[in-house]
């Protein structure tokens, strides 16, 4: 029995061989008519799949929002590749890649600070001296300085750790050690 498509199967086998390639309906596609059906399969497919990875981030506490959403980001533009009709599109996630990077770049120095004791020191300086002399005593010091010496041997690694589920380990590596 002969398949129902076979008359365009065979025909697709001819195209091939001669190395031409279907195009459905006889259509010709100019250049910008190309770029205006890759934005619209953009539009209606990786801008949705963008959206809901958006939202399944926004339950989650940082810093693995971020991380999720740079590991989404990060694969959405090497599905994007170095295409110029999706070179804008992916230009738009390098920023949102760059943003999310300053933050987490910003919540490891808190991270740093308060796991080294050495937060509340920091923010006292930015007191008043009366408010300041209050909170930066001989008591204070001794505890920080105790905690900041427990830390400083795995700070690193622990920071390092903080984002172990960015895919991307160099980034990791730029963002605990910016």
């Amino acid at each position: 029995r002969e398949h129902p498509h076979s008359a365009v199967v065979g025909e697709d086998q001819q195209r091939g061989e001669r190395g031409e390639q279907r195009n459905p309906g006889g259509q010709q596609h100019g250049d910008g008519d190309i770029a205006q059906i890759v934005d619209r399969l953009l539009a209606e497919a990786f801008d949705p799949f963008m959206l809901i990875c958006e939202e399944m981030a926004k339950p989650l506490s940082p810093p693995d929002d971020s991380i999720f959403l740079i590991n989404c980001w990060l694969m959405g533009s090497k599905c994007l590749g170095q295409k110029d009709l999706t070179r804008h599109k992916e230009a738009l996630l390098g920023q949102r890649i760059d943003g999310r990077c300053q933050q987490l770049t910003s919540q490891q120095l808190d991270f740093l600070r308060q796991e080294s004791g050495l937060g509340e020191l920091i923010s006292a300086l930015d007191l008043p001296a009366t408010q300041r002399d209050s909170m930066i005593t001989a008591s204070s010091l001794e505890s920080s300085s105790q905690k900041l010496d427990n830390f400083l041997p795995s700070a690193h690694m622990d920071a390092m750790e903080r984002l172990g589920k960015l895919q991307d380990t160099s980034l990791a590596r730029k963002i605990t050690e910016t």
